[in-house]
């Protein structure tokens, strides 16, 4: 009987040694898809900034060419702060921060015009259209802020 107790006392340490190892290498496994994970998530974050900035670059030079380029729901509230030297102002008068120590310093809030509006809860084609004022009107010239 005590026999029969130790062999399946050394199957049982045998069958988790076993196990164990089966684990070590799971884990190990894990460990290199998780650094590919990472690799590609930052692959991934670095042409996502690589397109934004080509996209804002790209808006600028088309507004330089046609500056009757209208703002619209869809446009960056970055993309929109530069272009116009007025923007900011219009957009602070719906409270959207166009940049600075509003947005935690980090420059514009993320998302598009239609986005702010929505989180402001103002109407976004009362912003589009005052923001299409400023480009009509041209120049530096702001429109007065109204609330």
């Amino acid at each position: 009987m005590l026999t029969l107790l130790l062999i399946g006392e050394i199957a049982l340490l045998l069958a988790l040694a076993v196990l164990g190892a089966r684990l070590r290498r799971l884990r190990g496994g894990l460990g290199r898809l998780d650094a590919r994970f990472l690799d590609f998530r930052y692959a991934a974050e670095e042409e996502i900034a690589r397109l934004k900035a080509a996209s804002a670059d790209f808006r600028r030079r088309v507004a330089s060419v046609a500056p009757e380029l209208p703002f619209t729901p869809g446009t960056a509230v970055a993309e929109a702060a530069e272009m116009h030297p007025g923007a900011a102002a219009v957009l602070a008068s719906f409270g959207i921060q166009a940049g600075g120590a509003g947005c935690g310093g980090g420059g514009a809030p993320e998302g598009t015009l239609e986005e702010a509006a929505d989180r402001q809860g103002v109407e976004v084609m009362g912003l589009v259209a005052r923001l299409n004022a400023l480009r009509k009107r041209g120049g530096g010239m702001s429109l007065p802020i109204v609330s």
